[in-house]
């Protein structure tokens, strides 16, 4: 699976127009953690605008 994401981020309180797709890299699982693989995600109004 890959260490590296694209991730969509807030950096400051504002319009959708805030939101940017970054590259993160992700730590590796901790004991007894796991990693999964999302396909598809979606946003509900209030997710933007929290």
């Amino acid at each position: 699976m890959r260490t590296t994401v694209r991730a969509v981020r807030l950096h400051e309180f504002g319009l959708p127009q805030v939101m940017r797709l970054e590259s993160v890299e992700l730590p590796p699982p901790a004991a007894g953690e796991a990693r999964g693989r999302h396909t598809a995600i979606g946003f509900n109004f209030i997710d933007v605008y929290q």
